[in-house]
């Protein structure tokens, strides 16, 4: 006997709405995955930054801003030839994204070609679509400092601030180049505003640590030694502190 046309549409009905459930809970999955992979990258904790983004990427293959990521992830362990192998993934799938060409031009000035990436950043700034221009305007930034022009470099992290105050990585790169002028003070208020953020960053750590021996506060210096070795006993920056004499 023929089924009812009304059990038919029911079941077709429940089939679908398990379908369409399904499907949400794997682009959360895949989002969630992939924001903590850019988080741990950006705090350095390359490790974990691994292993969220190839989840994301289990999830959704043809990711183009998850193999952006990588693409940093790889920039960020010393590995140009994936790095360039991610980047490449990124363009081909989804090259429109305006997190992957930000990516994409960190990548170039990574590997000397600051002018063009340059370039993309800024278009990718003044493109009417981008809601969130901190993101461009801090790589700029990045960028800029590697092409040895922190004027410039100060000049977009600090409008990058204006348009969202505690973006971290904003923050971290301000700590960095204050404390590479021999800014101390001022390389002390960018990190005590990024740890208000909650985040962590071993190269952060080692920045503070220095920072407070320059301005002669040994207890506070002692205490960054010892939060470094705790939560980075891995890291090249706690390499680096073990062989440090402290005051």
């Amino acid at each position: 006997m023929c089924m009812p046309l009304r059990r038919i549409c029911l079941i077709a009905s429940l089939s679908l709405t398990n379908a369409c459930a399904l499907f949400s809970g794997v682009q959360q999955q895949t989002a969630l995955n992939l924001e903590l992979g850019e988080q741990s990258i950006q705090m350095a904790r390359y490790q974990d930054a691994l292993a969220y983004l190839n989840k994301a990427l289990s999830l959704e293959p043809k990711l183009g801003r998850a193999h952006a990521a990588l693409g940093d992830y790889y920039l960020g362990i010393n590995d140009p030839k994936q790095a360039t192998k991610h980047v490449q993934q990124a363009l081909d799938q989804d090259p429109d994204n305006l997190l992957v060409q930000a990516s994409y031009a960190s990548y170039l000035c990574s590997s000397g070609a600051t002018e063009r990436g340059i370039h993309i950043l800024l278009e990718t700034i003044d493109a009417a679509r981008n809601s969130q221009p901190w993101h461009a305007q801090t790589r700029l930034g990045q960028c800029f400092n590697q092409a040895s022009n922190p004027d410039e470099a100060v000049h977009y992290l600090q409008k990058a601030l204006e348009a969202k105050t505690d973006y971290w990585p904003a923050l971290l790169a301000m700590q960095k180049i204050s404390y590479t002028q021999h800014q101390y003070t001022s390389a002390r208020e960018y990190w005590l505003r990024y740890t208000q953020t909650g985040k962590s960053n071993a190269d952060a750590l080692w920045l503070a640590f220095q920072t407070e021996r320059a301005l002669g506060d040994a207890e506070l210096s002692s205490v960054y030694r010892q939060q470094l070795l705790q939560e980075f006993p891995d890291s090249l920056q706690a390499q680096k502190i073990k062989n440090t004499i402290s005051n």
